[in-house]
C-alpha cells in the first residue's frame, strides 16, 4: 500500500445538502459504482476536515450525503456508490473504489476537497493510501485522525 500525506484546506460545510434518510440501516446494494477521486474529495472534506471531530454532526452530515450505517461493520455505506465512511473518536475516514490512474488520485482528491470548501484557513493533514483492486480499479482511503 502506498501512502501519501497531503495538506488540504478545510472549510465551511456544503451549502446544498440532501435530506437525511429516515432510517439508519438498510440493505446495501451488492454492486455499487466506482467514483472519481475528485468526487471522493468533495464528500470527504465537508465532513472529515470541517465538521470532525464533532462525531454527532459528522454522522448527520454523512447521512445527508446518502450514507447509511451498516451496524454489522460499523461503516457508513453509500447507497449507490462504492464508498464507505468510518466516523468515530479515533478517526474520520473515507474509502472508495475508483477507475482513475493511481498517480492522479491524490491531486484529484485534493481538487475535489478544495472545490467543496470555502474556508482556506482550516488546514488539516490527511493521509491517503491506495492499492490495486484489479480490473483497472484502485481502492483508496483518506483518513483524518482525531489528533490532527
Amino acid at each position: 500500500m502506498k501512502c501519501h500525506l497531503i495538506a488540504m484546506a478545510g472549510a465551511a460545510m456544503l451549502s446544498a445538502c440532501q435530506v437525511a434518510p429516515s432510517t439508519t440501516e438498510t440493505e446495501i446494494a451488492i454492486s455499487r459504482a466506482p467514483i472519481t477521486a475528485f468526487e471522493a474529495g468533495s464528500r470527504f472534506a465537508p465532513i472529515c476536515q470541517v465538521i470532525y471531530p464533532n462525531i454527532s454532526a459528522s454522522i448527520t452530515a454523512a447521512q445527508r450525503q446518502g450514507f447509511i450505517l451498516d451496524s454489522s461493520t460499523g461503516l457508513f455505506e453509500h447507497q449507490t456508490d462504492d464508498v464507505q465512511m468510518r466516523i468515530n473518536k479515533a478517526k474520520c475516514s473515507l474509502r472508495f473504489l475508483t477507475s482513475g490512474p493511481e498517480q492522479a488520485i491524490v491531486p484529484e482528491f485534493a481538487g475535489g476537497a478544495a472545490r467543496s470548501t470555502t474556508n482556506l484557513a482550516n488546514d488539516q493533514n490527511v493521509s491517503i493510501g491506495t492499492e490495486d483492486a484489479g480490473n483497472g480499479l484502485t481502492r483508496a482511503a483518506a483518513t483524518r485522525t482525531f489528533e490532527n
